[in-house]
């Protein structure tokens, strides 16, 4: 089986820009289109901030240009897998401890970062209005309220992604990010154990009769359980490959 590398939304970035890493993410990016590796894109990167600061998310036939330009025409843009739903409720609470681990000082809910900001929210639409889309919503806003949801929705969809990698990465797969401070110098943190309270059946006594009833449980999951792949820069991501692949060719 391939091994599978998810790209972080800034490594598109860094390739369009021809920065430090934009080498190592070239190999990656060749490897992949001799076949020799799967790649993808998180899907919560498909709601991340528009380049101009007038424009709220990439509409569809700029996101495909986007990724043409830099020769990831074509790439699967793979959302969160079932991994974790036979424990319901769990997948939730491993995003929101996700979040707390790679951003402590960003709250997780936005009207709780915009309190935290001062910065009074724009007021919730009736609930018997026609839905507006994600662009008439930014241009409702003032200048500090896009500013404050631009800051809030990057560091939403960093956390979003780093969960859908662990929906279905196996231990061979590689999360690649160039998010040095918030990611790479975390994922030691993002693998240690998750306390998760689910639900599990008991047996219990209820007005004399014996029933089988839902409990509460605090459990605690290993954190190289939740990700079982690797979480790395594009240079180490390049060596691991590699290595990998010089490994599978000599057999």
């Amino acid at each position: 089986m391939k091994i599978t590398v998810c790209l972080d939304w800034n490594c598109v970035i860094e390739l369009e820009e021809e920065r430090e890493y934009a080498p190592a993410l070239q190999q990656i990016r060749k490897w992949s289109k001799q076949g020799k590796i799967a790649l993808c894109i998180a899907g919560p990167s498909r709601l991340e901030n528009h380049r101009s600061k007038n424009r709220g998310v990439y509409n569809e036939d700029e996101w495909t240009e986007k990724l043409r330009n830099v020769g990831l025409d074509g790439i699967e843009l793979r959302p969160a897998g079932p991994r974790f739903r036979s424990w319901p409720g769990v997948d939730l609470i491993l995003i929101r401890e996700i979040h707390n681990r790679v951003f402590p000082d960003v709250p997780f809910l936005l009207q709780d970062y915009a309190a935290l900001k001062k910065v009074e929210l724009p007021e919730p639409r009736v609930f018997y209005a026609f839905p507006q889309s994600l662009q008439e919503e930014f241009e409702q806003e003032t200048p500090e309220q896009r500013q404050l949801r631009r800051k809030w929705n990057n560091r939403k969809n960093d956390a979003l992604s780093l969960h859908a990698f662990a929906t279905w990465g196996t231990p061979d797969d590689v999360f690649v990010s160039i998010d040095t401070g918030d990611v790479i110098n975390k994922r030691e943190l993002l693998k240690a154990p998750y306390q998760v309270t689910v639900k599990v059946p008991a047996d219990a006594v209820v007005h004399g009769e014996p029933m089988r009833i839902l409990q509460d449980k605090l459990i605690e999951i290993p954190g190289d359980t939740v990700f079982l792949g690797h979480i790395m820069d594009p240079f180490e991501a390049k060596k691991y490959l590699r290595d990998r692949l010089e490994d599978h060719s000599d057999k």
